[in-house]
Order: C-alpha cells, then structure tokens, then sequence
C-alpha cells in the first residue's frame, strides 16, 4: 500500500548505529539503502522506539534492496518485506530524540549499557552517599590497573567545608560549593614511593623524569573512570572536575601535599537532581581508524556538528551549544584550567623535572 508523504515520520538526521538483536559483527547500513514507512500501530512484533529503520541487501546473490519502516512511537522487531531479518537492520535516531536516548552498540551487557548511557551530572540532591557505597567506589579504584604495578595514587575525600570551600574556590564552578555530592581528588603521587626509596637508599632521580609522572596520570585517570563506571552502575551521577586545575597551587596548599605529588582531577559522586540529555560524541568514522592515522571525515563532521547544535547544555538550560567545531575554534584553550601555571606547579613538586 503507498505511503503518503504525510504519513512519513521526520527525518531530520541519519545516523547509523546497529539495532540490537541484529547479527554480531553486522556492517552499518549502507545510506542508499535507508526508506521511511510508518509502521502501523499493532504491527505483529512491533516494539516501542524512536527512530528510523533501515535494512542492509537482503541474503543471498542478486537479492534486491530491503526495505524498512519507522515511526515516531513503534518500530517493528524486523523488516515485514523482505526475509533478512534484522541480520544487517539499524537504526538512527532523529536528532532531537537521540539526545534523550543513549546509543547502544552490537554486542552489550548491563556494564556497556552504563557506559553507553554516561551523562554528566552537576546537579545533586541532598541525600549523602551511604557509607558502604563510598567505600566500594574506594575499593573499586584500589583495584584499577597500574603501571608497572607502582601504584601511584592516593585519593583525598574532602569532607571539612573549609577544605571543600577552598577546592570551589580553585575550581570556580558554582556546583563544586556546598555539601552536595561526594567530593573526590584524584592525587599522582609519587612521594610514597620516594619515601620507600630513600629509606632503602636507592636512587630518587627516576621520580624526576616526566615519564614516570605520566605513569601516575595513568594510573589516576583509570581509577577515576573505574569509580565512574561502579557509582553509574548503581544509579548515581557524575561529574569530572578538570576546572580544579584552574588554581594548582591553591589546591596543593589546601589539600596539604607534599612534594612529589599533584591533584589531576577532582570527581563528585551524588544521587543526581537533574535529567540531562545525552551530548553526541564523535563518530567512530573521525577517532578511529586502523594500522595508520586517519583523514578527517569531513562529511561526518559536518553531521556531528549539526547533532551538537542541538544539545542544550544544562548550565545555561535554555541555550543550545554551539556547533563543536565552533568550540574548538573559539573556546579551546580558554579558561583558569587551560591557563594556570601548571607545568610550574609540577616543577614547585618536584615532578616532570626531565
């Protein structure tokens, strides 16, 4: 039966992403073989969802193009006119709905699906973390992998509100004040195992070389993302505070470090008090690539850009972003963190001193 062009869902963006269920390992579908059909209410095997179906050639030699349907309430579980099943289906949200529903990928588990679904929190309720639940995300970044197995972190819980008032106040972000959410600094340090080193009589030297401060880094950002993905896993927000960065000195006189030591990130953990949508990231077709470094994608790009001026970024919640693009070339290197004397800083500690 013909589709009339009023029944035909909006389509305002395609982009491809395997449907689930669909055979492992399945390519993306090839644009030309994208179409628009509204699937009917009722449809046997009909499920709910936003998007646009799509099917990839049908199996067999000579077979013809498949065909697909969508609709702004049910998509069917596989294409009704042709037999391949959802042996090669995707499906691409339209813009607008994508930024309210997290991507999934071909092969997931309750763990991938977290990951897929992170979104950054910087509103939290009241309600503090209890304290079994912070000594897990303890102990989870405890068993997060090293380098070289020198374990070269320590994390600092802020509790005293004066300590916590002078974090705010090197951040400068109006969410990292006040008491809400579980506020964690994630420290390279490298002063234990100087203190080990000394007292056997081995030589500190090594503890200079950048190469050994960037092990610390490592080992630092893979706990904090480890802490991330548990506190995500069991309904809680977060956020990264790289912004802590926007005073190093201040932070390392209020955490009281000492040398051979310094504060890479701050992380709050809270029981989230906002919803926001999901930010689109680059496509797989700009950050990866195979054996050598890749070409820009222009035309993805250019696509990714349109998805981003549709994110309404929830510190000004009535402003949509900026296309990315415009951001790098406007906003990169902007800011306290991106300004402060860091490399001084580090050199004051002690660190990457060669």
């Amino acid at each position: 039966m013909p589709v009339k062009d009023r029944d035909r869902p909006p389509v305002v963006s395609r982009w491809p992403v395997l449907l689930p269920g669909g055979a492992l390992g399945a390519p993306p579908v090839p644009r030309a073989c994208q179409t628009e059909l509204p699937a009917a209410r009722g449809t046997p095997g009909a499920r709910p969802f936003v998007g646009l179906w799509e099917c990839g050639p049908t199996r067999g030699p000579g077979a013809p193009r498949g065909h697909g349907r969508a609709s702004s309430r049910w998509l069917p579980e596989f294409c009704p006119k042709v037999p391949c099943g959802s042996a090669r289906a995707a499906y691409t949200l339209p813009m607008g709905a994508a930024l309210t529903t997290p991507e999934t990928t071909a092969v997931t588990n309750s763990t991938i699906a977290t990951q897929m679904a992170h979104r950054t929190i910087r509103a939290f309720t009241s309600e503090p973390l209890a304290p079994e639940v912070v000594d897990t995300l303890l102990d989870v970044a405890r068993h997060s992998a090293t380098s070289g197995f020198q374990q070269q972190l320590t994390i600092i819980r802020v509790l005293d509100p004066a300590v916590r008032e002078e974090v705010h106040a090197a951040s400068g972000q109006p969410y990292v004040g006040g008491s809400h959410g579980e506020l964690l600094v994630f420290v390279v340090d490298l002063y234990r195992n100087a203190l080990i080193r000394q007292r056997a009589g081995a030589d500190l030297e090594p503890l200079e070389r950048t190469n050994l401060f960037l092990a610390g880094m490592e080992d630092a950002v893979i706990a904090a993302q480890n802490v991330v993905v548990a506190a995500e896993s069991l309904g809680l927000g977060t956020v990264y505070l790289g912004s802590v960065l926007g005073d190093p000195r201040r932070l390392v006189r209020a955490l009281r470090l000492p040398e051979r030591t310094f504060p890479v990130l701050g992380l709050l953990v809270g029981h989230p008090d906002q919803e926001p949508q999901y930010k689109p990231r680059l496509p797989r077709a700009v950050t990866c690539a195979v054996d050598s470094y890749p070409e820009l994608d222009e035309a993805a790009l250019e696509e990714y850009d349109a998805r981003v001026e549709e994110y309404y970024d929830l510190r000004d919640a009535n402003r949509r972003v900026d296309a990315w693009t415009t951001q790098i070339v406007r906003a990169l290197g902007q800011g306290p963190a991106a300004q402060s004397p860091v490399l001084e800083v580090l050199h004051e500690q002690r660190l990457a001193l060669h």
